[in-house]
């Protein structure tokens, strides 16, 4: 019975997605947590499995950034995917931005979605403190008035990413 079970399981298709915010070279912590388990399930996958990889420049939006190093970075990030051995041939990789769908779809989740239910994430708080202290000294107070409302409807966009 165990074997029978094994073949639904492994012979079911399975999509993966996964994504990483073009915000650099990516580290050791973005390879070894990250991108090592890509290269990974990519090469584990099966021919009916679905693998998707996405550069997510929208996401990169939600902290202050030159528009130009941005799409810079876009390009470096595709580079490295391709360097540590994603293959384009076996997973999809895209751009998020080139997806218009995301953005329109997280629009209309933006309008239904009450705030109450985005203020219990610990995105935006985490995230809104590092980037409003980033250049304060021990005993400056932090200034949010500076963060773009995009950070607090991160999730949202997560979301409209998956559906």
């Amino acid at each position: 019975r165990t074997e029978s079970v094994k073949h639904v399981v492994s012979s079911k298709k399975r999509v993966i997605l996964s994504g990483i915010q073009p915000t650099g070279i990516p580290h050791l912590g973005n390879y070894l947590g990250a991108l090592i388990n890509w290269v990974q399930l990519q090469n584990d996958a099966g021919p009916e499995d679905e693998l998707l990889f996405s550069i997510v420049g929208w996401h990169a939006m939600t902290l202050p950034q030159k528009p130009k190093e941005l799409v810079e970075s876009r390009m470096d990030m595709l580079a490295v995917l391709l360097a540590i051995g994603i293959d384009s041939k076996k997973s999809i990789v895209f751009h998020q931005n080139d997806v218009l769908q995301h953005t329109e779809l997280a629009w209309v989740l933006n309008c239904i979605t009450p705030i109450g239910k985005l203020e219990i994430f610990s995105i935006y708080e985490q995230t809104s403190r590092l980037a409003a202290s980033k250049n304060l000294t021990e005993d400056a107070e932090m200034d949010e008035t500076g963060l773009n409302v995009g950070l607090f409807t991160y999730p949202v966009l997560m979301s409209s990413n998956l559906i």
